[in-house]
This record gives C-alpha cells, structure tokens and sequence, in this order.
C-alpha cells in the first residue's frame, strides 16, 4: 500500500517497517521458538565494531571527557576551520601552541 506525502511521520515509518518485515526471509518465522531479538538482528543487519569503544567507554571517566573524546574521534570538534565553514568569526590562530591555525589535523 502506498503512503500519502501528506501522512505523519509515524505512518510513514510503520509502513517501512511492513515493507522491512515482508523483505526478510521466511525462515524467521518458521522456527518453532520464533525470537523478537533474533528478528530484531536479521532486520538490523551487521555493523562493524568500533575498536576505540572499549578503550574509551570502560574507564571511570566523566562524562564531559568522553563526549569530547567521541568528538575528536569522529571529527566533530568545534575548531576554527569548522567554525568559519558555518559563518562564526573567530581568531584562526590555536590558542595551544600561538604558531599554526586551528585545525583538526593539528595540535
């Protein structure tokens, strides 16, 4: 059944979900001891794991530590460079070492 543009979000993402459910294979559903987290993991499909989570997220840090740890990681760090694409003036120069701008790749 088609979805009207004009639905809510909600319906939009039950009928894609009835789509995903009709997509996976029949086998699912034919074992005697059907499974919710067996059919959650078929539909979710595989992700490769992050070899820094562990190091990162089993120590006794807080919070704030490990939020900016996730961001120099994936690149999201407010630095200069980022801040100037989005339209926010600031002084270029690393306010760490006074030499070079304020990059990701640097300091």
């Amino acid at each position: 059944m088609d979805v009207y543009a004009q639905a809510s979000w909600v319906i939009k993402k039950v009928f894609g979900a009835a789509k995903s459910i009709s997509s996976v294979n029949d086998s699912v559903f034919q074992q005697a001891n059907f499974s919710i987290k067996r059919m959650y993991y078929t539909l979710r499909g595989e992700f490769a794991k992050d070899g820094w989570r562990k190091m990162i997220c089993n120590i006794p840090t807080p919070p704030k530590c490990l939020f900016v740890t996730w961001l120099i990681i994936h690149a999201r760090l407010p630095t200069c460079d980022r801040m100037l694409k989005v339209g926010i003036q600031c002084d270029k120069v690393c306010i760490v070492c006074i030499k070079e701008n304020e990059t990701h790749s640097l300091c």
